[in-house]
C-alpha cells in the first residue's frame, strides 16, 4: 500500500507503507474500509527519517532499464 499525494497529505508518492490485511463493505456498495497492517513496528523504532519535500521524479524509476532507443 501507498498513499501518494504531496498537498498536506501524511505520506510520499511511491514509498510503501503496509500491506492490505482485511477489507470489509462500508455500508454502501461504492466504498470499503482497508485495515493496513504497517511495515514499521512502532515499538522498534530506534531513527526516524522526515520527508522535508517529495521527489520530483518517482525513485522506483532509477531501478529501472534504460528506455530502448529507436
Amino acid at each position: 500500500v501507498t498513499f501518494g499525494s504531496q498537498a498536506d497529505k501524511p505520506f510520499v508518492p511511491g514509498v510503501p507503507v503496509g500491506t492490505v490485511s482485511r477489507v470489509d463493505p462500508s455500508g454502501g456498495d461504492l466504498t470499503r474500509t482497508l485495515y493496513v497492517t504497517p511495515f514499521v513496528s512502532f515499538t522498534k523504532l530506534d531513527i526516524v527519517g522526515v520527508v522535508v519535500q517529495a521527489p520530483k521524479k518517482d525513485p522506483r524509476d532509477t531501478v529501472l532499464p534504460e528506455k530502448p532507443k529507436p
